[in-house]
């Protein structure tokens, strides 16, 4: 598969994705807040394929990182590089929003218990390790931080590879997360073990096999790539029909996140650009904020929602602004904080390093926020 047309817009359709994914998933929590906090029952089906957002940002993850660190691969010194680049990208807003709720709730003086937390699970949260709550659930502070413990994994075994040329990196990498995946459904042991050996790690190997696809420069026709993505759509409206089976999930919703991914790559290239494409392009580029910001937003906006309207007058207007709200804070905080703060960041490192870094291009493209 070719990759859409070079140069600093090539990749719009996944910035499209991410955004598309962030909403996605936004609407799986969605149901449950109108019902516990403006009392809307039944206004809204229950959309369990919407976490599928999550195996598709795990496939862009595993294609954007071997398609952006192409400098990278066989430098001795690419995964001290590779690392602080992530952690710049990744824990300054994580951190910062886990940190506000963890205030929050010291604040307040809540029930650790009643939470269902503990100071272990606490500051493993800070560290990306997935530790158990007094419950048993191995979910962090923020919630959907999970993901983020099985991104930071990636990156962590992703690294360790760069020093090999790309192909043997992927090769290395997808080898290695097959062989957990294989000991995951044989063997018992810790809720962590469990957790690194899940099948859904295979998801960011898709992502890296599109992308030495790409590289490699295979040609895939217009009509193909639309198949992919209709085939893929499918998919993902059977699984909903049935109601999904997480125990399958890597299939189930993994590999037509995989197709989705890879037929839009192909299908975009050499659109022009318009309002539309545009406007979706800033929503996935602020994707990353809505991901985390969009329950702490909900778990909080109807208070201001219940104000202004009635939810048995208006149900759908509460809707609509329950919608609306975390996309709103999503967008201000991506503006304000999360680019500045990336920025800034990634200029300390180049000063302190004397030199721009070695995909620069990749890095900085406005359309490529990795």
């Amino acid at each position: 598969m070719l990759p859409p047309d070079r140069g600093p817009h090539e990749l719009y359709s996944l910035q499209i994705l991410r955004g598309l994914a962030a909403v996605a998933v936004m609407l799986v929590h969605l149901p449950v807040f109108i019902e516990a906090k403006l009392g809307l029952t039944g206004f809204l089906p229950a959309t369990l394929v919407g976490a599928a957002g999550v195996d598709v940002f795990f496939v862009i993850s595993g294609f954007i990182m071997v398609y952006a660190s192409g400098a990278l691969f066989g430098a001795s010194d690419a995964p001290l590089t590779f690392l602080v680049r992530r952690i710049v990208r990744i824990v300054p807003l994580y951190w910062t929003i886990s940190g506000l709720m963890l205030g929050y709730i010291l604040w307040a003086r809540a029930d650790f218990a009643q939470a269902d937390l503990s100071w272990s699970a606490i500051w493993t949260s800070f560290l990306f390790i997935p530790y158990p709550r007094p419950s048993g659930q191995l979910l962090p502070l923020l919630n959907v931080g999970w993901t983020l413990n099985y991104e930071m994994f990636f990156y962590l075994v992703f690294a360790a590879t760069l020093p090999l040329r790309r192909s043997a990196a992927v090769f290395a990498v997808a080898s290695f997360f097959l062989a957990l995946a294989v000991i995951g459904r044989v063997a018992t042991g810790p809720e962590w073990v469990g957790f690194i050996t899940d099948p859904i790690i295979l998801e960011f190997c898709f992502g890296m096999i599109i992308a030495l696809a790409c590289v490699g420069g295979t040609p895939v026709p217009r009509w193909g790539a639309l198949t992919l993505i209709v085939a893929s759509c499918a998919a993902f409206l059977a699984s909903n029909q049935w109601g999904g089976r997480p125990s399958w999930r890597v299939l189930e919703w993994g590999v037509p996140a995989a197709m989705l991914v890879a037929g839009s790559l192909w299908f975009a290239r050499g659109t022009t650009a318009g309002l539309v494409r545009g406007a979706f392009t800033r929503l996935g580029d602020a994707s990353y904020s809505l991901y985390l910001l969009h329950t702490p937003v909900m778990l909080a906006a109807p208070r201001i929602i219940l104000r202004f309207v009635d939810p048995a007058s208006a149900p759908w207007l509460c809707i609509l602004a329950m919608v609306a709200a975390p996309i709103a804070v999503a967008l201000a905080v991506h503006a304000l904080f999360e680019r500045p703060v990336t920025r800034w960041l990634q200029g300390m490192i180049g000063r302190r390093n004397g030199k721009a870094p070695r995909d620069a291009t990749a890095m900085q493209s406005p359309r490529l926020r990795v």
